[in-house]
């Protein structure tokens, strides 16, 4: 899957911005742009994309992660191309909302788009 190789590859880039890779940046700002049309992952993870280029390799690695169990645990909802509005677990509203706030100087503008 390409979104498993994107994270994979993100997460060996630990600390270093993630524009420090401009083509894996692109691809991964188009993969999950192609993801979140197809509707295969809910409000506010569809706008994660508009994120990876103010964080660092292992935030953005992160965030795949997340989209990757979000498709994993609702699997069998997005093949049968069920249209529902599914609520993200707990866990994942927390972990976006701390990468939001570990980065409020570059993402402000961006926080309430991810917060309800």
């Amino acid at each position: 899957s390409l979104l498993v190789t994107l994270m994979s590859h993100w997460g060996r880039g630990r600390y270093s911005s993630s524009t420090s890779y401009p083509q894996e940046l692109s691809s991964s700002q188009t993969l999950i742009q192609c993801i979140a049309k197809a509707g295969w992952i809910p409000k506010p993870l569809c706008y994660i994309s508009e994120l990876f280029e103010f964080l660092s390799c292992e935030e953005v690695s992160l965030l795949h992660h997340l989209c990757f169990k979000y498709i994993k645990d609702n699997y069998q909802s997005i093949i049968s191309n069920y249209k529902s509005e599914t609520l993200l677990d707990e866990n994942t509203r927390k972990t976006l909302k701390a990468i939001l706030k570990k980065n409020i100087d570059k993402l402000g503008h961006l926080y309430c788009r991810f917060t309800k």
